[in-house]
């Protein structure tokens, strides 16, 4: 028996599963690899350390770099700079339109059937299985989001994709049940989130036009227009409904910052169920409007 290691993703579960005990995670020593492989070829050894080291370079570029990338994009999502909150109205501002009152929490968005984000983070080995699966590509390896020590396991990232109303495969495929299966029903109650509008933001109120494109794609309408000035509308946020799916911020055409993105919960909650009268059929488009 061999094992293909471009293909395995150390979830131990063979491991566990031999019931004669015949599988085994050792260390292997990287010098005597070398040594066998020496004897195996002719080449100059010193254009194997030189490549060698060309690679670790670059992996260790690109470890370091990463985290910070993903925590400057986190950011960036929020309005936050250097960690502060910009005077943009959803912050720290009050209005009747939405629940932009409430700061950034800064935490990262678990898959729904995580349950908490504490648990993700202490059961979740970082396999990677749900983030090669989504079929939306919303799940992608963390930065510092869960802190150094947690680094590459998943968090959904709604920069311009969102969770499928109905998908689960996520909850299906995790080896360690860290995202614990749901069905259907489940998924479409289970809130992972909440929206905050920025009302400073929207180009309803920034330009004077005609939106609607969180509306459009909220799949449970807990963001829905509301009168504004004239014959405009603008959204308003019901966290009732809101599941945190992520459809209104994907689509939101307002850059570098959202006027609409969704705060993570610490744990997950159940929402009451749309009836079905008020659920619109959703079609992601190119823009959305």
């Amino acid at each position: 028996m061999k094992i293909d290691s471009s293909r395995c993703v150390d979830c131990f579960n063979c491991i566990s599963s031999c019931p004669k005990g015949g599988l085994q995670f050792k260390a292997v020593s990287p010098f005597k690899h070398q040594e066998t492989a020496a004897l195996k070829t002719d080449e100059p050894k010193v254009k194997a350390n030189e490549s060698r080291r060309a690679f670790f370079a670059a992996g260790a570029t690109i470890a370091a770099s990463f985290p910070f990338i993903s925590t400057l994009a986190q950011r960036m999502r929020h309005g936050k700079k250097d960690g502060k909150c910009k005077g943009d109205g959803c912050c720290n501002g009050k209005g009747k339109h939405g629940n932009h009152k409430h700061k950034p929490n800064g935490l990262p968005l678990v898959p729904p059937g995580a349950i908490s984000i504490e648990r993700f983070k202490d059961v979740c080995t970082g396999c990677q299985i749900c983030v090669t699966r989504c079929p939306s590509h919303v799940l992608k390896p963390s930065g510092l989001e869960y802190g150094f020590d947690y680094m590459l396991k998943p968090h959904m990232a709604y920069i311009d994709s969102y969770c499928n109303y109905e998908c689960t495969v996520c909850s299906e495929v995790c080896p360690t049940h860290a995202i614990k299966p749901l069905t259907k029903e489940e998924k479409a109650t289970t809130q992972v989130g909440v929206a905050t509008f920025c009302i400073n933001r929207c180009i309803v109120n920034t330009e004077g036009t005609d939106c609607g494109a969180c509306s459009e794609h909220c799949p449970t309408q807990a963001v829905h227009m509301v009168p504004f000035k004239g014959t405009l509308t603008i959204p308003e946020v019901n966290p009732d409904l809101c599941i945190g799916c992520g459809g209104c911020e994907s689509i939101c055409p307002v850059r570098p910052m959202r006027a609409i993105f969704v705060q993570p919960n610490k744990i997950q909650k159940f929402v009451e169920k749309p009836k079905e009268e008020e659920i619109k059929k959703v079609e992601i488009d190119d823009f959305g409007f």
